[in-house]
């Protein structure tokens, strides 16, 4: 049934777009609304953000783990290669990013994350990372950083198809139709992934480390995302998007183990409805979403057959006033209710009842070189007001090509639901994590040689506190969390952009991202000598460089990244050594009248590098990738 719906939707989508070919002589664009709320990270004058563009050829064919982990300072913990992969900024932990998609945050009610590599770049215009504090707009566990997951308004009628093939068996389609007429957008987007995933790698667990092939370890992932814009009248405009995606993946064994037969199945239904009025200097926005997930693992060998499922419902109005040329104001109210029912909560259903109230005060001083962001957030849980959440971010413009940015707010994180109530091991009586949160930094930008030399220099330091971070830790028979110890985390880092032009079809350019932290234990009630050892698999230094040339529609492109070395114990006694991978990438662009191409090439961990990221968790060798895409 399911897939009769989709090629309905499909068949209706494409007969629209050729209706729209049809009217030479009558082109209809739907009058774009513009971004008016605070939230939106450019808004935030204290903290920079990196966009990821999935339209770069091969870009496509990543995940959004794979495209963070090579074009960011962020470490993504991956357990292999397709499988669960969860990211750390600036030393945090996974549970501490924030995943927002239609201003909606993401994270799971269950485990407080998400899996990154259940998010292909192929449903998307473009992912945003912004590292730095957001608790004051988007929540609990918006610590480390947020990522935005993008997709650019509809102004045009397109066609976009696209195959990507590659070794282990990788093979992916996808699709995105959209249709722009006077009053109604449409857009369809559709991906499958298969992957047989049985890549050759080094079993350095065995003295004479002998060559193995990675088994139980198929990948099989489809899914459709639909929206649909509705101009409602002059100064409104209504959206709905609905994002249904399932994945199959067997889950291959760690070195030690000779075999597994363990897989899981998860399905993930999101729906979402915006509303918004913009007239003048004022706005009006209602955001309502469903967040469906299931979750059904099986392990024949362990006797192992769990069924976990999780929905949020969410509501949030908010309403912004310019209340002059230089000050623009936000008030809203946001009500969670989140119920999971699970087979570790022995079969019970339980719930978290999570209103919150927020405002934002954005202002501009001494003609706009000064900006600021004040923003307050109170949150109740269970009818509990949780501790006032507040930030206070600022910029300002010493010279044409200097400014200054900072910004200082509070954080926490709430218990989730596998926290409060797992059996065995749960435990009610957790408190939430709190913390500070202080980072400056610098914006220097520099034009050269008659600015063919483009230099961007953007360096930083951070820290983050945050006391009562709770821990699983093993008790008399069992694992149970607690609220052990405070963790700090200091760090800086650096981000350079150099672009130099030979001429209008030719270019060079340099984009480098390294940072450095210390995020380490500053009290362990449990264990006191664990007093300033650093968190396990949090890697001291990360940097991805990325070296483009480019001349008329050919681009190629190096991809440098390298993890320092990451603990893997709590007292620092093991340690996972630092490894660095080379990716190399050609694509060419091809234009016609009425289809556009891009091809692409690539050789992923091209010195055939053996490394890990996760302890006795193998990740490929030297393997290739291609694909094409056309658009009409």
């Amino acid at each position: 049934m399911k897939q009769r719906l989709t090629f309905v939707l499909l068949l209706i989508q494409t007969a629209l777009l050729a209706q729209d070919a049809g009217m030479k002589d009558s082109v209809h664009i739907i009058r774009q609304f513009e971004i008016y709320g605070i939230r939106n990270p450019e808004q935030n004058p204290g903290l920079l953000n990196v966009k990821l563009n999935t339209a770069e050829a091969g870009n496509s064919a990543f995940s959004l783990a794979e495209l963070m982990s090579r074009n960011s300072t962020a470490f993504i913990k991956q357990y292999g290669q397709g499988a669960l992969s969860s990211p750390s900024l600036r030393g945090t932990g996974a549970a501490h990013t924030a995943l927002v998609w239609n201003g909606i945050n993401l994270q799971s009610n269950m485990n407080g994350q998400q899996d990154l590599s259940l998010f292909p770049a192929m449903l998307f215009d473009a992912f945003r990372i912004q590292e730095g504090s957001s608790n004051s707009a988007w929540g609990s566990g918006a610590i480390g950083g947020t990522i935005f997951l993008e997709s650019n308004a509809i102004n045009k009628s397109h066609i976009r198809i696209g195959s990507n093939e590659g070794s282990f068996g990788l093979s992916q389609q996808f699709a995105d139709l959209a249709y722009s007429g006077n009053k109604i957008s449409i857009r369809t987007r559709a991906f499958r992934t298969f992957s047989l995933n049985n890549f050759t790698f080094e079993d350095i667990s065995l003295p004479s480390k002998p060559l193995k092939h990675q088994h139980n370890s198929k990948i099989n992932m489809y899914g459709i995302m639909q929206d649909i814009g509705i101009k409602t009248g002059k100064f409104s405009k209504l959206d709905f998007s609905v994002w249904v995606q399932q994945a199959s993946r067997q889950l291959p064994p760690i070195l030690t183990v000779p075999v597994s037969v363990a897989q899981q199945f998860d399905k993930t239904i999101r729906a979402n409805a915006r509303y918004q009025y913009i007239k003048n200097n004022s706005g009006l926005k209602i955001n309502l979403a469903v967040l469906d997930d299931y979750i059904h693992y099986q392990d024949s060998l362990l006797w192992q057959d769990s069924h976990n499922k999780s929905r949020s419902y969410i509501a949030e109005i908010s309403y912004n006033l310019e209340i002059n040329h230089n000050h623009k104001v936000e008030i809203g109210h946001l009500y969670t209710l989140s119920e999971a029912k699970a087979d570790g909560y022995s079969g019970s259903k339980h719930t978290q009842n999570r209103p919150a109230f927020f405002g934002n005060l954005s202002s501009h001083f001494f003609n706009n070189k000064t900006n600021t962001l004040l923003s307050l957030r109170q949150e109740l849980l269970n009818g509990k007001a949780l501790q006032p959440q507040v930030s206070l971010a600022a910029s300002h413009i010493i010279t044409n090509f200097i400014k200054v940015r900072t910004q200082i707010a509070t954080t926490y994180r709430i218990p989730t639901l596998n926290d409060l109530y797992w059996v065995p091991g749960g435990n009610p009586n957790l408190q939430p994590e709190q913390g500070i949160s202080a980072e400056m930094g610098a914006d220097l930008n520099l034009k050269t040689l008659n600015e063919k030399l483009i230099i961007n220099v953007k360096p930083g330091i951070f820290y983050n506190k945050i006391s009562n971070w709770i821990q699983w830790s093993p008790s008399a028979c069992y694992w149970t969390p607690m609220n052990l110890q405070n963790v700090g985390s200091l760090g800086y880092e650096l981000r350079t952009e150099i672009n130099y032009h030979f001429s209008q079809k030719q270019s060079i350019a340099l984009i480098i991202h390294a940072q450095h932290v210390n995020s380490e234990i500053l009290k362990n009630d449990h264990s006191p000598d664990l007093q300033g050892k650093q968190l396990i698999y949090v890697p001291g230094e990360t940097a991805s460089c990325n070296l483009n040339y480019r001349v008329n529609k050919t681009s190629v492109l190096i991809n440098y990244n390298f993890i320092s070395e990451r603990f893997v114990t709590t007292n620092n006694s093991e340690f996972l050594p630092a490894y660095h991978l080379i990716n190399i990438n050609i694509s060419q662009e091809i234009l016609s009248d009425a289809v556009r191409a891009k091809t692409f090439f690539g050789i992923n961990n091209i010195t055939n590098h053996i490394y890990q990221v996760v302890l006795r968790r193998p990740m490929p060798m030297r393997n290739w990738q291609a694909g094409i895409q056309f658009e009409f």
